[in-house]
Formats: C-alpha cells, sequence, structure tokens
C-alpha cells in the first residue's frame, strides 16, 4: 500500500509539473497523463527485466507509427483501411514478441502501440498529409512524459528486486524427494529388520521342542 501511495503521488505531481511546464514549445500538455501513466506501469508491471519492457514499449510506439504511415500513404481514408492498418500494427508487434522468443513482452508492445494510438488519432484524422510531422511532435512528448513517469516510479519503488526477494522468502520448504524417499526406505529396513528377529526367535523355538522331544 506504501509503494501505491507513493507511486500515485509522485506520477500526479510529474504529471501536473508536464502540463505546466510542457506547455511551450514541446506541448507536452495533451500527451503528459498517458505518457506518465505509460513510463510507470511499464515499471510498476513485473515481468521480465526493465530494459526488456522498455524495448517492447518503444517497439510498440515504432509499429504503431508504421501503420499511420502506411494508412495515410497507401491505404484508403475509410473504415476499412482504418481497420487495415490497425492490423497491421498489432501484427507487427506480435512478430517482434514471437521473434525475440517473448524476451520483449506482447502486452507491453501492445500498450505502446495503443497509447500512442489513442493520444494521435485525432490529430491524425484532422490532417492526414501531414502525419510525418504531426506524428514526430506527439511521440517526442509521449517519450518525453514516459521517460518522466518512469524514473520517478523507480525512485519510489526499486521494482521487481524487492518483490522478487520477498516471493522467494515467502516460499515454504518442505521435505525433499529424496528425504522422503530415504525415510521411506529406512522405515522399510526397520520393518524388515523386525521380520527377520521375528523369524529368528520363531526358528529358535522351534529347535529347542525338537531337542526335547528328541531327549
Amino acid at each position: 500500500m506504501r509503494t501505491s501511495v507513493y507511486s500515485s503521488s509522485v506520477v500526479a505531481l510529474g504529471a501536473g509539473l508536464l502540463v505546466v511546464l510542457g506547455s511551450g514549445r514541446l506541448d507536452l500538455a495533451p500527451t503528459a497523463l498517458a505518457g506518465i501513466a505509460l513510463g510507470a506501469v511499464t515499471w510498476l508491471v513485473n515481468d521480465r527485466s526493465p530494459v526488456q519492457r522498455v524495448s517492447a514499449v518503444v517497439v510498440g510506439l515504432v509499429a504503431c507509427w508504421v501503420g499511420y504511415v502506411v494508412r495515410a500513404a497507401l491505404l484508403p481514408d475509410t473504415p476499412a483501411g482504418h481497420a487495415l492498418s490497425v492490423v497491421l500494427t498489432v501484427l507487427l508487434v506480435g512478430a517482434v514478441a514471437v521473434g525475440s522468443g517473448e524476451r520483449l513482452p506482447l502486452w507491453a508492445g501492445l500498450l505502446g502501440a495503443g497509447v500512442l494510438a489513442a493520444v494521435y488519432e485525432q490529430t491524425y484524422v484532422a490532417a492526414p498529409p501531414q502525419v510525418l510531422s504531426t506524428s514526430t511532435s506527439t511521440i517526442t512528448g509521449l517519450l518525453v512524459s514516459a521517460v518522466t513517469g518512469l524514473v520517478l516510479v523507480s525512485l519510489t519503488d526499486p521494482g521487481q528486486r524487492s518483490r522478487s526477494r520477498g516471493a522467494d522468502g515467502a516460499a515454504p520448504q518442505g521435505p525433499s524427494e529424496d528425504g522422503t524417499a530415504t525415510t521411506d526406505q529406512s522405515t522399510t529396513g526397520q520393518s524388515t529388520t523386525g521380520q527377520s528377529t521375528t523369524g529368528q526367535s520363531t526358528d529358535s523355538g522351534l529347535g529347542i521342542v525338537t531337542t526335547e522331544a528328541g531327549r
């Protein structure tokens, strides 16, 4: 709970500062919350290393950008053209995830692509021929905000290392299979010894009876 309080506080503060300070040349205000949330989530999700997660997010951003460029240059300005660009984007992200042997997680790539599409779609619709200039501006603002969120949250939550250690420490340590097998074998050996002793006692009794009968 403490980590959630700290992380949400710094994300709120960072987003507010980005809106206030980035309202000038960089125009960070439209992408401030989406970008800083993207960076925060990329750090907080404990799946693979931070470098792999960040790389997958970048792959998603690039795939989404390629989808918009192809949509503007080759596809018709219709719902069908939009749908084809979306399919292309998702297929590119999936291909990279599979090609990397899932070292670059699929969820992070889809997250990056989805965030860029969410903040850029209306800008693209307003002027499709200007996709190169408008997308560059949007991606720059999104990256600045995402890096800010990633750094701020990493300072409040050292991340997956502490959680991994806690999980390892909480894991119960039961008896090993070898130990169980050894105990079973020992018990079986004791039973065998008991049976052998009983057999020896029976043989001795029979011998005494036989001797008495001979006399």
